[in-house]
């Protein structure tokens, strides 16, 4: 009796041995502190960054080790440092898409190493092209739709905090290569330098989400249906996280104009595919498009969805391609042309581009960026005329905590944010109006006066 119990025993604790993932990091960057703690997050953690149940053992210099003892399946993960913003990178700190590994259910090891961290040996290094107003919201921003995260960007005007103003938002593809000449796959856009430039010059203003790709992932990803040699087809759940899940968040964080004649959606190669696709199957969301050497081959359907989305709304769509790209993409472009016009397109409202010189890279779709985006979104910038500002008068009482605002021409609105644009409060408004701010907290507040017209006018007051 007692030789069976110690075989079950025996059979059980070999079964659990068996039933372990062991994972050694053989490596890790210069830059890392001496004292720093490296944590594992993934898929099997809810993706917590300093969850201590995976915290890694030192068991070298530069050695580190994990037991996981966990089921069998596909598995997402990244190492960090103990948050987000001190995640692995690229030896130079460039983002990398989550690894990804198939644990069969037995005991296994797997050796890796950690490159570089993206808060460490990029920024230090001063190799960033990405300009003062290209920010980082958060590099694993969840997707439920596809269960995985993401890096996102956001590009918002010079002027756009020291203003109230509601903006425009386009969304794009492929982040990684929109800003940044370290992050990009072969060449930046130079988005945010062509956007500075058209600020100067015309006061275009407007705001960019990029969303970064999931590398090995991006054609399953950017693909709205399958193809038999390729695979793919989940190009409608990415499009579902910018209307369900994205959207909404810039919407609840950033001044947009959040109306579909405001946003757009836009991207190159697969990426235009999938904004092509947006753009028909949700005209409720997204009314401009721009679509860059768009792999129309990647399915028939592709020229079969205005069938059966046919366009019912003002949309607007700029689409380009090169001769350079190979003999099907004119023809493809100039079907698709067709297809839409035949199916509730305003010809007025749709531009198709197609260069000698076009080629498929970054190159081509950098010089062509401003050309597309003033186009497209030149009927959804200053939409509100100004207000001339010697009508309106206003001054601040600070004896009585009060603010006179005067203006014997003017009825309308007045409205005050505080410094981040968030409002604070709304005012019906004729002639004139004392306006008790003894309430507010000491700071900066802007003040926009609305007329029944429809004109604006912008000021700022400083509560003391």
């Amino acid at each position: 009796m007692k030789l069976i119990s110690y075989i079950f025993i025996y059979l059980i604790s070999n079964q659990y041995i068996d039933a372990q993932w062991t994972i050694i990091i053989k490596n890790i960057p210069l830059s890392t502190p001496s004292n720093a703690s490296i944590y594992i997050a993934g898929s099997f953690n809810n993706w917590n960054p300093a969850d201590q149940a995976f915290k890694l053992v030192q068991v070298g210099p530069k050695e580190f080790q994990i037991d996981l003892n966990i089921s069998k399946g596909i598995y997402e993960f990244k190492f960090t440092r103990g948050a987000w913003n001190s995640v692995e990178g690229t030896s130079s700190g460039v983002y990398i898409p989550n690894r990804k590994f198939s644990y069969n259910g037995s005991r296994d090891t797997t050796y890796l190493e950690i490159d570089g961290w993206e808060d460490l040996d990029k920024f230090n290094s001063g190799k960033s092209t990405a300009g003062p107003n290209v920010k980082i919201i958060t590099n694993n921003f969840y997707i439920p739709q596809l269960d995985r995260q993401r890096r996102i960007w956001i590009y918002t005007p010079p002027d756009y905090d020291q203003t109230i103003d509601r903006l425009p938002v386009l969304y794009m593809f492929d982040g990684q290569n929109l800003f940044d000449q370290y992050t990009s796959f072969a060449g930046e856009w130079c988005v945010d330098e062509t956007l500075d430039q058209l600020f100067k010059e015309q006061h275009f203003r407007i705001i960019i989400v990029g969303i970064d790709n999931g590398g090995t992932e991006r054609l399953d990803e950017y693909t709205p249906w399958p193809n038999l040699s390729y695979g793919g087809g989940k190009g409608d759940l990415t499009i579902r996280f910018i209307v369900e899940t994205l959207k909404p968040y810039i919407d609840a964080h950033y001044r947009t104009i959040d109306k579909a004649s405001s946003t757009g959606l836009m991207g190159s190669s697969l990426g235009g595919l999938l904004s092509n696709y947006g753009i028909l199957h949700y005209q409720n969301i997204f009314h401009k498009a721009g679509i860059f050497s768009p792999s129309f081959w990647y399915s028939n359907e592709a020229f079969l969805q205005a069938v059966k989305d046919p366009i019912s709304r003002p949309l607007k769509i700029y689409m380009i391609g090169g001769q350079q790209e190979g003999s099907n993409m004119a023809e493809n472009m100039l079907r698709m042309k067709d297809s839409l016009l035949s199916h509730g397109m305003r010809n007025d409202l749709l531009k198709v581009s197609i260069h000698p010189d076009g080629t498929h890279n970054e190159t081509y779709w950098k010089r062509e960026f401003g050309r597309a985006v003033t186009w497209l979104f030149q009927d959804a910038v200053n939409v509100i005329q100004d207000y001339p500002n010697e009508s309106l008068q206003i001054f601040p009482n600070r004896v009585h905590d009060l603010l006179q605002i005067n203006c014997l021409s003017c009825e309308g609105q007045i409205i005050i944010y505080d410094s981040l644009g968030q409002f604070v409060n709304a005012y019906s408004f004729k002639h004139s109006k004392s306006i008790n701010v003894s309430p507010l907290k000491t700071g900066k507040y802007f003040i926009k006066f609305i007329s029944k017209e429809g004109y604006a006018n912008d000021s700022v007051f400083i509560k003391f």
